[in-house]
């Protein structure tokens, strides 16, 4: 049971769970690009800032460091999954079969 989908993942839904995971990569990663622009839009001086640059640069290293380690460890799971759909597998039956060396 998937808490954040809010039901079973199984055969007949693992396609929208993992569209749920390939979309919240795709979020942490636009949040990673959107601190880096606004990051080096006020390392360039483009524009004038409310804010000090310091403080732009303490709220970006905040909120991007956090993101890409969650997109990362998100993107590892996704392309897990999707070895799994690719061998016609869900999770409970990788898990359950026992490993063999």
């Amino acid at each position: 049971h998937c808490p954040f989908v809010n039901n079973c993942v199984g055969q007949r839904n693992y396609h929208f769970f993992t569209a749920f995971l390939a979309s919240t990569v795709m979020l942490a990663f636009s949040v990673i690009a959107g601190v880096g622009v606004t990051i080096s839009d006020v390392a360039a001086q483009d524009a004038a800032h409310h804010l000090s640059p310091t403080t732009v640069w303490i709220l970006g290293l905040a909120v991007g460091v956090p993101s890409g380690l969650f997109g990362l460890m998100v993107f590892g799971f996704l392309l897990y999954h999707c070895s799994l759909m690719l061998r016609g597998k869900t999770t409970k039956e990788a898990w359950t079969k026992k490993l063999t060396w």
